[in-house]
């Protein structure tokens, strides 16, 4: 894979997005290698986490703008195929049926909040940038509303979808789109403090309580 590189360590696997040249910004093919690592890790009974983690200075700068540009500007059919990757990706992810931790830094822009909501856990690094950015390149993501108004609320999602302004980490915890802060020397340590919490629990029970939440 040119994209996505997937590290074990005991049965805890990294997905790592690996564009840092472009700020990890997800394209489709981004996107498809995303499912498809995914997806062999939710039927690998030798997994029991799953950490979503970003190369380089940046989580994620959101999606590809020229991919965005091909969503605006391309017929619906080629935009659709495109779209229903990402789409697909946050299905998977949000339907997994092992516990996912999301390992945030830097920035998270755009579709990258999406991402965070459809994980699990959210842990981020204190100077971390957030930004729902589509609204200022004239995108309309019905996937961000989605994803973000169910973790924040309606009333929560609609100013940092309406505004598109960057907002703090400290404001991404009061919101309620990450769980725990700290800074980027102690990131991992805080990621492996709640790996070590997780495996101790049955799997069972985790993969049960994940498809009772999804019922809601």
């Amino acid at each position: 894979m040119r994209f996505v590189e997937v590290s074990r360590v005991q049965d805890v696997a990294i997905v790592w997005m690996k564009r840092p040249d472009k700020r990890n910004a997800i394209h489709n093919a981004m996107a498809r290698e995303l499912i498809t690592s995914l997806s062999e890790l939710d039927v690998d009974d030798s997994i029991r986490a799953v950490v979503i983690a970003g190369s380089g200075t940046v989580f994620c700068s959101g999606a590809d703008v020229r991919w965005l540009s091909k969503l605006m500007d391309e017929s619906k059919r080629e935009a659709g195929d495109d779209e229903g990757e990402f789409s697909k990706l946050l299905r998977v992810l949000d339907g997994f049926s092992k516990v996912t931790i999301v390992r945030v830094h830097g920035a998270a822009y755009g579709i990258a909040l999406s991402l965070i909501a459809a994980c699990d856990i959210a842990v981020a690094s204190v100077e971390t940038d957030f930004c729902a950015s589509e609204v200022k390149f004239g995108f309309v993501s019905p996937l961000s509303a989605k994803y973000l108004s169910r973790e924040l609320g309606s009333r929560g999602a609609r100013r940092i979808l309406l505004c598109g302004e960057v907002f703090s980490a400290a404001e991404a915890y009061r919101l309620g789109l990450v769980h725990e802060l700290a800074t980027l020397e102690n990131l991992d340590t805080a990621v492996n403090e709640i790996l070590g919490h997780l495996v101790v629990g049955s799997p069972y029970a985790q993969m049960s309580t994940k498809r009772i939440l999804n019922l809601l």
